[in-house]
């Protein structure tokens, strides 16, 4: 086998120890000669570097040993291929001299003999298998031909891990819509005249058990009624609503009798110059009684200003037809929506 000794760069000592002839091999300007004692050389070859289209060459090596042949590359990776079968040395260039071809690391040989892919030739690129392109064009090939990914394998058996720390409190969320709002409930009787609205009783107020206080919707009111007026809780703004709902019932009723109920709103400054004036906000229509002597109310009505809470008061009203001087009970809440 030949054997390979850099002299300089890109010049190549070759010793065939099988017939103990030694050549040398310069690439720098294209000649092949054979050493016939100590001083003397003989020029066995030569390439015109320039002439033949090839460029400054860049590396040298041997190729094939067996062959006895060695290759060349200039900076395009243009191969140039010398035979020496029998020592009758010849060039082959192993590539077109066609400038328009990309002779660039595309073509770059790799001593690599593949087990899991095939190499292939890329069309306009390469034309030896050997060379870089056909290497990674067969990997493609074998990439985009791989098998479907297999079924995800069991969980293994191992102990479940402890519990992480808990995670910091999040933020608060948005405050959510204000629910109803209890005002006042009541229960109690009143004696009936038939015509009289009832508000409370002299001494309880609106949460005494016989009311015996009757005066008007938004009519003139004593100081001395104190007792029957309901503090709001809370301010409410235009367009809030106040629902007062309940039943009444009397013994006596008959068919045909009926009952109303009415709001009003009183001012706390109006305290100071008595017989107080309050607003009327709604009278409610007549609600039935039924054959058994009950009936249930339902009364909402809708502010149209702004009423802070402590500063103002809310007076009940409960009335009904029925003519019989006799006891009427009731019950009612009220409530803001």
């Amino acid at each position: 086998m030949p054997i390979l000794t850099e002299y300089s760069p890109n010049v190549l000592d070759v010793w065939d120890p099988s017939t103990d002839r030694l050549f040398a091999l310069d690439a720098n300007n294209g000649l092949i000669m054979q050493k016939i004692n100590d001083e003397e050389w003989e020029l066995l070859e030569s390439y015109d570097i320039q002439a033949n289209g090839l460029e400054a060459w860049t590396s040298i090596g041997l190729k094939n040993t067996d062959d006895f042949n060695i290759y060349v590359s200039d900076e395009r990776g243009l191969d140039l291929q010398i035979l020496s079968a029998a020592y009758e040395v010849e060039f082959i260039v192993t590539a077109p001299l066609d400038t328009n071809i990309n002779f660039g690391v595309d073509r770059l040989p790799l001593d690599y003999d593949p087990n899991n892919y095939t190499r292939s030739l890329e069309q306009g690129i390469t034309d030896d298998v050997s060379q870089l392109s056909s290497h990674l064009r067969g990997i493609d090939n074998q990439l985009a031909n791989a098998g479907a990914t297999g079924p995800t394998g069991p969980t293994g058996a191992g102990p479940t891990g402890a519990t992480g720390a808990t995670g910091p409190t999040g933020a608060d969320g948005a405050t959510g819509p204000t629910g109803p709002t209890l005002i006042a409930s009541s229960s109690g009787y009143y004696t009936t005249d038939g015509s009289s609205y009832w508000i409370g009783s002299v001494i309880e107020g609106w949460n005494g058990a016989e009311w015996d206080l009757s005066s008007s919707p938004g009519a003139s009111i004593a100081i001395g009624y104190l007792s029957c007026f309901i503090p709001l809780p809370r301010d409410l703004g235009s367009g809030d609503t106040i629902t007062l709902c309940g039943a009444l019932y009397n013994g006596n009723v008959g068919k045909g009798g009926t009952c109303k109920v009415a709001l009003d709103l009183l001012n706390c400054e109006s305290f100071a110059e008595p017989p107080m004036t309050p607003t009327n906000l709604g009278e409610s229509g007549s609600f039935e009684f039924n054959s058994f002597g009950a009936v249930c109310f339902n009364f909402t009505v809708t502010l149209s200003s702004t009423v802070t809470s402590c500063d103002h008061y809310l007076i009940v009203y409960l009335k009904d037809t029925i003519v019989v001087s006799s006891d009427t009970t009731f019950t009612w809440t009220l409530h803001i929506n």
